[in-house]
């Protein structure tokens, strides 16, 4: 017999089975497709969130992140200027902006405290007063914070330490490699 050609007695055997068995059928919803609940962050909390976590530390980005269910990994890449974990090694700029802006106006208190200080350091009436490891220290600490808070220059292609040279050494082949024609004198 051929599969799939019956008889009609065994066909109408098979549908008796199945009409003496009372199947419940029961719906069942299929899949969602897309992102499904995940949270949509808006563009304004990332950048709260990364200039948070670039001024004030990871905890501190963290913290703020889980007030509004943000996962921490995606905390610290907002931290880094991106838009998600996915995205890490290329920036948002509008992110990567506010987080520069913010590092900019740090940087320029910081650097008007070390001008000060070292200006003070420079003032011999005002050395005598103040001990001048306390003014150095200050300054120390000043350029510290503006040396951490300048935005981070992003390197070109050319900017790589110039051109780069590439030699290959010839290669040597045995004699063996070759085939020999013996002659006769």
């Amino acid at each position: 017999m051929a599969i799939g050609v019956v008889s009609d007695s065994d066909f109408e055997t098979e549908v008796n089975k199945v009409r003496s068995i009372n199947p419940i059928g029961q719906v069942v919803d299929k899949t969602p497709l897309g992102r499904g609940n995940s949270l949509e962050v808006p563009d304004s909390l990332r950048k709260v969130i990364g200039e948070t976590g670039a001024v004030d530390g990871r905890q501190e980005a963290l913290a703020l992140g889980r007030m509004f269910g943000i996962s921490p990994s995606a905390a610290s890449a907002y931290a880094n200027g991106a838009n998600s974990t996915t995205t890490y090694d290329t920036p948002n700029p509008g992110i990567k902006s506010v987080i520069n802006k913010r590092k900019e106006r740090i940087s320029r208190r910081a650097s008007k405290v070390l001008n000060a200080s070292l200006d003070e350091l420079a003032n011999e009436d005002k050395l005598k007063d103040v001990k001048a490891i306390e003014l150095s220290t200050i300054a120390r600490n000043m350029a510290s914070i503006v040396k951490d808070m300048e935005p981070e220059i992003e390197k070109g292609p050319s900017e790589n330490g110039g051109p780069t040279f590439v030699l290959y050494a010839p290669q040597f082949t045995k004699e063996e490699r070759y085939d020999v024609i013996n002659l006769n004198e």
